[in-house]
């Protein structure tokens, strides 16, 4: 999972011109910094991201040391553990710390809907064991109901779960 910003000169901005470039994080900070002042005046100092491709929100004038170290750790993980931060720092407002510290506690359901994970969850026992003859009456869109309210969260990739 790559984190990209459009990292752009607020002097030159504020003076009506858009300078700057995209930025592939991690990367070497400092460097980007100043080819980004150096494209325009001298003097310029001040900096600010106009434009984002990542998995969660970034403000315009977020600490991008902090954002080069959330996308080291974020290489690291694979799309599954990727897809749980982003739930838990999207849904449910943790910050990145918080969410790289209890996302292995989140159930993830990739693809699916609720419907799908009620049937998932009647079929693997989670609520004993249905006789057969009784499991053609089973209200799949009910249970699915009954676990959005119970912290069951379907988004557009598939069904997340954490209490």
């Amino acid at each position: 999972m790559e984190i990209k910003i459009f990292l752009t000169n607020l002097s030159a901005y504020s003076r009506g011109n858009l300078l700057g470039k995209w930025v592939t994080l991690p990367a070497n900070i400092n460097k980007e910094i100043a080819e980004v002042m150096a494209m325009g005046e001298p003097g310029d100092e001040e900096w600010f991201i106009t434009d984002f491709d990542a998995p969660f929100h970034i403000d315009e004038y977020a600490d991008l040391n902090k954002l080069n170290d959330i996308a080291e750790e974020l290489q690291g993980l694979d799309e599954t553990e990727t897809s749980k931060i982003t739930f838990l720092m999207n849904t449910l407002g943790h910050t990145f710390d918080q969410a790289l510290l209890i996302y292995e506690d989140v159930y993830y359901y990739p693809g699916m809907n609720l419907d799908e994970v009620a049937e998932e969850l009647v079929d693997s026992g989670h609520y004993g064991e249905i006789p057969t003859t009784v499991q053609d009456f089973i209200d799949y869109k009910a249970i699915a109901y009954s676990l959005s309210t119970e912290g069951y969260y379907e988004l557009r990739d598939g069904v997340y779960f954490y209490r």
